[in-house]
C-alpha cells in the first residue's frame, strides 16, 4: 500500500510540474504577434465589440496560430452538453474581442504619434477623420484616458494650419505677445493653463484666448482686418504653443502605446492558456462536492475522520477551508494546503468512476500518511 501511495504522489507531483512549466512557456510566447499590413488597415474599420469579436475569428485567430486551440463551438454535438457547461464564463471570443480592442487602440496611439513627430496638420486631420467611429468606441466608458488626451489635442492641432496672410501692423506682435504671456502664462499645472484649456474645450477655448487682445485693447483694433487677426493668432499659436502641443501628443501616445500593449499582452495570455483554463475548469467541477475523507497519520498512528467540501469553480465567497492550490489533471489530484504556519500537499487519484479518492498527505511538520475518501453529495450548484 505505501507503495502504490508513494508512486502516486510522484506521478501527481510530476504531472503538476509539468502543467506548470507549459504554462509559463517562453518569453517569446508572451508576446502579441505583430498585425500584417493587410489586417492593420482593417483594423481602422472595427467600431464595436461585436465587429472587435468578429475581427478576431475571421482574422486574427487564424494569423496568430490560435485556430487549433479552440474548437468551433458549432460542430459539438448535443451529447457534448457536459463540456460545454464546465467552459469558463468568459468566452473565448470576448477575450479575442479585448485583444483586438487593445491592439487599435495601439495602432492609433502610434500611428498618432508618428503624425504629430511629421509635423504635417493635414496627415493629422486625415488619420482623426478616418478614426472618428473607431475613437467612439475605443473611448467608451473612460477606456483609454491617455489615449484620448492625445486625440483631443492632436484635433486642436489639427485645427490650426498656418496662414499666409500678412500682419500689416508688425509692431503689434510684441505687445500681442507680451499680453497673451502675461496673461496666460503657465502652460501646466493649472485649470486655466493653455494644456487643460485645449483638453477640456479644444480649439474655440484657444480660439478666444488668442482673440482676447483684440477685445481689450481697443486701440489695437483699429484698421485691422479679421483676416489681420487671426495672421496674429496663427503666428502665436505656431511659435508658442505648437511647440508645447507637439510634445504634449507624442508622450501622452507613446504612453497610450504602451498601456495597450501591455492589456494586449494580457488577453494574449488570455488566449494562449485557454485550454488549460478549460482542462483546470472540468477538474475542479468533477471534484466539486461534499466528500467524507479517512486520514491516517502515519506519525501518530490515528484515524480522522473529516468531512470535505469543495464548492464549484466560479464560486468566489465560500466559507469554508480552501486549498490555495488545486491541480486535477484527468484522474490526478494535487491539493497544497497552508495553514497556521503548517504546508500541507495532497496527492490523490479519483477511482470509483469518480466517486471515491485514494492517496496521501506530507506536511512540514514531519506528518505523512494516507487519505481514503468517499463523495457523500453531489456539487452544490
Amino acid at each position: 500500500m505505501r507503495a502504490w501511495i508513494f508512486f502516486c504522489t510522484m506521478l501527481v507531483v510530476s504531472l503538476f510540474f509539468e502543467t506548470a512549466f507549459s504554462q509559463s512557456g517562453s518569453p517569446e510566447d508572451l508576446l502579441v504577434p505583430n498585425l500584417d499590413q493587410a489586417d492593420a488597415e482593417r483594423l481602422v474599420l472595427v467600431h464595436s465589440d461585436e465587429e472587435a469579436k468578429a475581427f478576431f475569428s475571421a482574422h486574427l485567430r487564424e494569423a496568430f496560430g490560435l485556430k487549433s486551440m479552440m474548437p468551433d463551438t458549432s460542430r459539438i454535438s448535443n451529447k457534448s452538453k457536459t463540456s460545454q457547461a464546465s467552459t469558463p464564463s468568459l468566452e473565448w471570443t470576448e477575450i479575442g474581442g479585448r485583444l483586438t480592442g487593445e491592439l487599435a487602440a495601439k495602432q492609433l496611439a502610434f500611428r498618432l504619434a508618428l503624425a504629430a513627430n511629421g509635423d504635417d496638420p493635414a496627415n493629422l486631420r486625415t488619420l482623426l477623420d478616418r478614426t472618428h467611429e473607431q475613437r467612439a468606441w475605443l473611448f467608451a466608458g473612460n477606456a483609454h484616458p491617455e489615449l484620448n488626451r492625445a486625440v483631443r489635442l492632436a484635433i486642436v492641432l489639427s485645427d490650426f494650419a498656418e496662414t499666409a496672410s500678412e500682419m500689416a501692423t508688425a509692431s503689434l506682435i510684441e505687445p500681442y505677445g507680451q499680453y497673451l504671456d502675461r496673461a496666460y502664462p503657465q502652460f501646466t499645472g493649472s485649470e486655466s493653463s493653455w494644456l487643460a484649456i485645449a483638453e477640456r474645450e479644444g480649439s474655440p477655448g484657444i480660439r478666444r484666448r488668442l482673440m482676447a487682445f483684440w477685445d481689450e485693447n481697443s486701440t489695437a483694433r483699429l484698421d485691422l482686418s479679421e483676416a489681420e487677426k487671426q495672421a496674429f493668432a496663427s503666428h502665436y499659436f505656431h511659435k508658442r504653443l505648437k511647440p508645447v502641443l507637439l510634445a504634449q501628443v507624442t508622450a501622452s501616445a507613446i504612453r497610450a502605446e504602451a498601456a495597450a500593449e501591455q492589456y494586449a499582452r494580457t488577453e494574449w495570455i488570455n488566449l494562449k492558456t485557454w485550454p488549460d483554463k478549460i482542462r483546470e475548469t472540468k477538474g475542479l467541477t468533477r471534484l466539486c462536492g461534499t466528500w467524507q475523507w479517512t486520514i491516517h497519520n502515519h506519525q501518530h498512528h490515528q484515524d480522522q475522520k473529516i468531512a470535505m467540501v469543495f464548492p464549484p469553480p466560479d464560486t468566489a465567497a465560500f466559507a469554508g477551508p480552501r486549498p490555495v492550490k488545486t491541480v486535477v489533471l484527468g484522474d490526478a489530484i494535487y491539493l497544497r494546503w497552508e495553514f497556521q504556519g503548517v504546508i500541507q500537499e495532497d496527492s490523490l487519484l479519483f477511482t470509483g468512476e469518480g466517486q471515491r479518492v485514494e492517496g496521501s498527505f506530507v506536511n512540514s511538520s514531519g506528518a505523512w500518511g494516507s487519505i481514503m475518501g468517499k463523495r457523500t453529495a453531489a456539487c452544490a450548484q
